[in-house]
């Protein structure tokens, strides 16, 4: 997630809202580390275990080698929800709703703190928390989406159910109107590294919205 930028450009430069920013090389000093041991946005084990693997790996030592001012706020406990029926397809609603609401919190107190977050999940639903965390401190964000996937389906598109593949679509404005509270950026302020990927947003987008992007 990168704050504060109106545009990017596929060459060696940015152009950014502020003045005086960082270059690209330089790196922030102070990161706060949270770990989202969640799955419920799909329905395989394992990647609730992302947390614990990474640290047993050494990651946060790795990051302190290299002279960062590590914060560890520790795993985020998660509820569940019994009886969590789905909506239309989408399974697991209320489990990663919350789950969302929780790690928006988190990651919101950690950007308040002037710290670059690190989450560790976990499925690709905790996005919407991660993204939405950053916006409540940043509202001018720009997203770059590394991905295979778009994960832009929304309970209306998805053949699956699975939330991890719709987190994109919860945090769309052009949904103003058809999703609630998560709503953060407009399609313009996201990119994404695949191209097969942005001709799924442009169908999206020209579904929904009628805008042609």
């Amino acid at each position: 997630v990168t704050e504060g930028c109106r545009e990017w450009r596929l060459v060696r430069e940015r152009r950014c809202s502020h003045q005086k920013y960082q270059s690209m090389s330089s790196k922030s000093t102070s990161i706060g580390v949270i770990g989202a041991p969640f799955s419920k946005g799909q329905p395989r084990g394992g990647v609730e275990e992302g947390p614990t693997v990474l640290r047993k790996a050494g990651l946060l030592q790795k990051l302190k080698e290299q002279e960062y001012d590590v914060k560890d706020y520790g795993d985020l406990l998660f509820a569940d929800v019994p009886n969590d029926t789905p909506f239309q397809r989408v399974k697991n609603p209320r489990c990663v709703g919350k789950a969302s609401e929780q790690l928006a919190g988190v990651v919101a107190e950690v950007k308040k703190n002037g710290r670059t977050s690190l989450v560790l999940g976990g499925d690709h639903s905790l996005a919407i928390g991660s993204i939405s965390g950053h916006a409540r401190v940043h509202p001018d964000l720009c997203v770059i989406w590394v991905d295979a996937h778009t994960d832009i389906n929304t309970p209306l598109t998805t053949t699956t159910g699975n939330l991890h593949g719709q987190p994109v679509s919860f945090l769309l404005k052009e949904l103003k109107g058809k999703v609630k509270d998560w709503l953060v950026f407009y399609y313009e302020r996201i990119i994404f590294s695949s191209s097969g990927g942005r001709r799924e947003v442009r169908t999206f987008v020209l579904h929904y919205s009628g805008c042609n992007p």
